[in-house]
């Protein structure tokens, strides 16, 4: 081996041995949000209805279960990456069967800053709501949106 090859390789070696000893902390550490949500009917025996409907996984002719149309994911606030916040927060309301908007929302639950931002996401969704032989119904919204860095 050439002594340019020699110091080239040597190089490269103490290159590679600086990335893999740069500990974790230093690293910019990535916003990452996820969102899981349920929704049901608020009247009890629909809920029970559309239970009974779907065990076994294939709805009736009449039923046209609810499905969300549009889902926009929270943008984590940058200020709150810069100061480190995370948090699981749970985001309540109810959809409106005519328009599949989710109204009377509230948050409960982490930093004021990640709950704006979990807000104005809810407030982007649309669903479409129950229908059961042609009536739609109101749904409860349930959504569990954590913010981590990774």
């Amino acid at each position: 081996m050439s002594n340019k090859c020699a110091a080239w390789v040597g190089v490269t070696m103490i290159a590679v041995g600086l990335l893999a000893s740069t500990p974790s902390e230093a690293r910019a550490k990535r916003p990452r949000v996820n969102c899981r949500e349920e929704i049901w009917p608020k009247d009890p025996k629909i809920h029970e209805l559309v239970r009974e409907d779907m065990r076994d996984g294939k709805p009736r002719s009449g039923l046209k279960p609810p499905a969300k149309t549009t889902h926009v994911l929270p943008e984590y606030p940058k200020e709150a990456v810069k100061q480190g916040l995370v948090g699981r927060l749970v985001v309540m309301g109810r959809i409106d069967s005519r328009t599949g908007q989710p109204t009377d929302l509230t948050v409960d639950g982490g930093p004021e800053m990640l709950a704006a931002a979990a807000l104005k996401a809810a407030r982007k969704w649309r669903y479409r709501p129950l229908e059961i032989d042609g009536v739609k119904y109101d749904l409860e919204l349930h959504a569990e949106i954590t913010f981590t860095l990774e």
